[in-house]
């Protein structure tokens, strides 16, 4: 399945494509996250406060997801912010945020940890993220994280 499918099939309160969501400033989230009742509450949350959220739940998925969107027009778009469950960031997933950090385009990277134990923080570390978060994680702190995105 293509990222841009992942877009296009995905219910949302916030009609917008992910190029229409750049233009109005809108934060484009994807949502990594291993447990579904977790990853569903905080789509739904997200589409509430106005952001455009995709949901993945395997590691393939997160890869693909921060990779560059192709659109309709042949342009890309890569999401804002990535909330990323560390269960998630296995080695390739890693190596795709790791060659994406020195482009202008990188999304901002926030992880979500069952515990922010040592092994917890070096993934996040290794992803880049700038913050690092237990679940579930305050929606206020990460909506925060979101308009700073949208702003950089």
């Amino acid at each position: 399945m293509l990222v841009a499918d992942l877009y296009e099939n995905t219910p949302r309160l916030v009609t917008l494509k992910p190029e229409q969501a750049a233009l109005v400033d809108v934060p484009l989230v994807v949502v990594a996250e291993a447990d579904p009742s977790l990853r569903r509450e905080l789509v739904q949350r997200l589409r509430d406060e106005g952001c455009l959220a995709v949901a993945v739940a395997t590691a393939a998925e997160l890869e693909r997801a921060v990779a560059s969107t192709p659109t309709e027009d042949a342009t890309y778009y890569r999401p804002d912010i990535v909330l990323a469950d560390t269960r998630l960031l296995v080695s390739s997933v890693l190596s795709t945020l790791e060659l994406l950090r020195n482009d202008w385009l990188a999304p901002l990277v926030v992880c979500l940890a069952t515990t922010c134990d040592a092994a917890a923080v070096q993934l996040a570390d290794r992803a880049g993220a700038v913050s690092i978060m237990s679940t579930p994680p305050d929606i206020l702190k990460l909506l925060a994280w979101c308009e700073f995105a949208v702003a950089a």
